[in-house]
């Protein structure tokens, strides 16, 4: 499929150049961007396992240990526009029972999965509170460009009552930026003076 053509060769481009050619070669997180995209930002890591939902008339919010929170509207509300393309998507969501179904789409093409994708992907997460101390988290992507049939995964996600979710302030990529690039260019001089040299 082109979708999956056209990851391949970013992923073969981008093993043959360096990590600093341009702003743009290093990651969304370190340009305080967004982290993960989704689903990767729910899945989280070991470095970021934490959520706090809040639930708010007509809204369900959901804030991640790095700063990045998802305000989801659950009243009835239209969807954006197609044209409207967004890092992590538009999502919308409606209970069904004790689930919350938050259905996204819209993302925009600049955007990064953890997997193959195209812009026109759609990711339906379902969040059923299973007891007091555990939600059930399951994700179906639809991506029709890139795969033959949709695709599910589900990952448990238990209450942590002793941790606590910090202030957190993505800068240290941006201060690092002019750096980052300006060595890759002194080490481009060096190398090629080195070859001049023999």
């Amino acid at each position: 499929r082109d979708a999956l053509t056209i990851w391949e060769a970013r992923e073969k481009a981008r093993r043959v150049r360096s990590q600093a050619d341009d702003w743009e070669d290093r990651g969304l997180s370190e340009r305080c961007i967004t982290r993960n995209g989704l689903p990767g930002e729910m899945l989280g890591s070991g470095q970021q396992p934490l959520k706090e939902i809040v639930q708010t008339p007509g809204y369900v919010s959901i804030v991640m240990a790095y700063g990045y929170v998802r305000i989801i509207p659950v009243a009835e509300q239209d969807p954006l526009g197609a044209a409207i393309r967004q890092w992590n998507g538009d999502s919308r969501g409606h209970w069904e029972g004790n689930t919350l179904v938050v259905e996204t789409a819209n993302f925009s093409e600049k955007s990064r999965h953890r997997f193959p994708s195209s812009r026109n992907m759609r990711s339906v997460e379902r969040f059923t509170r299973v007891s007091d101390q555990l939600i059930d988290y399951e994700f179906t992507i639809e991506d029709p460009e890139v795969y033959t049939s949709a695709w599910t995964a589900v990952r448990p996600m238990p209450a942590l009552d002793d941790y606590k979710i910090y202030e957190y302030a993505c800068h240290e990529g941006n201060y690092a930026m002019f750096n980052i690039l300006r060595g890759a260019r002194v080490q481009e001089a060096a190398a090629k003076a080195a070859r001049e040299n023999n």
